[in-house]
C-alpha cells in the first residue's frame, strides 16, 4: 500500500522526520559537491545521508541511538533484513568516513572517480528510498 507523504509525516516522531530531513539535505550537498567534481567529498555525504536515515529508525523503534559512524553495524541495531546488495554497499562506503575527516586516515586506493560517486549518490538515494519505505509500514 502506497502510503502518502502527509500519513508520514503525521505518524512519525518529530526527532525521526528531523533526521530524515537532514539525512536529504546531506543527499542534496553529494549532488552539489558532486556537479563541482568533489567526489570524495560528495561520498562523504552520501555517507552521511545513510547514516542519518538508519539512525532515524532506530530512533523510530524507541531504540537508543549508538554513538557511532559505522554503516554496518547500525544496519544491525535497525532489526531489518537487508539484502547482501544493500550489506555489501554499506561496508563498501563505510571507509569514506574516515577519508574525508582525518588525513592521516585517508587510503590512496579511495580516490573515487567520477563514476563512483555517481554510482555511490545513485545506490545511496535507492537505499534510502527504501529504509523510508520501509518506516512507513512500522506504524
Amino acid at each position: 500500500m502506497k502510503v502518502s507523504g502527509i500519513f508520514l509525516r503525521v505518524q512519525m516522531k518529530k526527532i525521526t522526520q528531523k533526521w530524515l530531513e537532514f539525512a536529504k539535505k546531506d543527499l542534496e550537498s553529494a549532488r552539489i559537491l558532486f556537479k563541482s567534481k568533489a567526489y570524495e567529498n560528495a561520498i562523504w555525504h552520501c555517507h552521511q545521508a545513510l547514516e542519518k536515515t538508519l539512525k532515524a529508525i532506530i530512533i523510530e523503534q524507541n531504540k537508543r541511538i549508538p554513538k557511532i559512524h559505522d554503516l554496518p553495524k547500525l544496519s544491525k541495531e535497525c532489526n531489518i533484513t537487508f539484502s547482501k546488495t544493500i550489506l555489501e554497499f554499506l561496508e563498501e562506503i563505510n571507509p569514506y568516513y574516515n577519508q574525508i575527516r582525518y588525513p592521516d586516515a585517508a587510503i590512496e586506493e579511495l580516490r573515487p572517480t567520477k563514476n563512483t560517486a555517481q554510482k555511490y549518490i545513485k545506490t545511496t538515494k535507492e537505499i534510502i528510498k527504501w529504509l523510508k519505505d520501509y518506516l512507513t509500514q512500522l506504524k
